[in-house]
Order: structure tokens, then sequence, then C-alpha cells
């Protein structure tokens, strides 16, 4: 399944109509025909004394991913991030081939390859159970084939 996401891409942010959660809404109605709940969040919205994502994510249908790594995203995963922030304060999708889609603040939606700062910035990784893993299958590689193909060997007997 290829995830649909350049449609989502160049919105303007708007607080309260687009932002980043509201990226994250429109790609999982869009690509999953989930419907995530909408909510308010308030302009004056500080994480560090309102964990707004952590109070919230549970209500949507999402699950923590414990013990997550750079390799064991898989696409559709959702990074929560603090920018600036002890307490995650904004949404970051995985959409596979090291790639990310986000909704910065007052700023233009938009696509960027992971990089350390996503990494070291993600507080925890959320995961929707109904999602199936995306995760492309890796070749299997004989070596044995690989080493007669260098070394013009001939098959075993």
């Amino acid at each position: 399944m290829d995830l649909q996401y350049e449609h989502l891409l160049g919105r303007a942010y708007e607080p309260d109509r687009m932002t980043c959660y509201t990226l994250v809404r429109d790609f999982f109605l869009d690509n999953f025909g989930i419907a995530l709940p909408q909510f308010s969040i308030p302009a004056d919205w500080n994480a560090d004394t309102l964990n707004l994502i952590e109070m919230i994510y549970e209500g949507t249908g999402f699950e923590k991913v414990e013990d997550w790594s750079i390799r064991t995203l898989r696409p559709a995963d959702v990074l929560c991030v603090a920018v600036r922030s002890g307490n995650p304060n904004h949404f970051v999708i995985n959409v596979g081939g090291n790639r990310l889609i986000h909704h910065p603040f007052n700023q233009m939606s938009c696509s960027e390859p992971m990089r350390d700062f996503w990494r070291m910035s993600t507080c925890f990784v959320l995961r929707h159970p109904a999602v199936p893993d995306l995760t492309p299958a890796l070749p299997t590689v004989n070596i044995m084939d690989l080493a007669r193909a260098r070394y013009d060997l001939q098959p075993e007997a």
C-alpha cells in the first residue's frame, strides 16, 4: 500500500483549523478510513504546563509503542515530539523511506527526511492498532549465491 500524503503538503498553518493534529487526522482518514476526533486546542497552550498530547492520545485509539527505535518505526507511526518544550507539543508522521510529514507552527505543512533532531526530540511514538504493518519486506539474499556469482564458483552437487 502506497501512503497518500502529497495532497496534505503545502497547507498554511491556521490555529485550531490547520495544525499538526489536523494533518494527522486527514492522513489517517485518507489512508485508512480512520476518523479521529477533533479537539479544540487553546491558542495560548503551553505544553510545559498542560501536557495535552499525553492526555488525549488514548481517546484517539492510538497505543504507545514501547521501546521504539528508528529501525522499528513503521510507516504511519506518529512521533510525539517536544519542540523547545519539556513535554510533547508536536505530531510528526513517519511515511516510510526515511521521510516524515508534519505541520510546523506558523509554517506550511511539509515533508522532510528523518534527522537526529526528530529522533532526539521524540518523547514517545504512537501506533494505531487498525493500521497494518506497512514496513517493506527486505529481500532474502543467499550469501553463497553472491559468492558463486562473484567468484564464478560452481554450485554444490
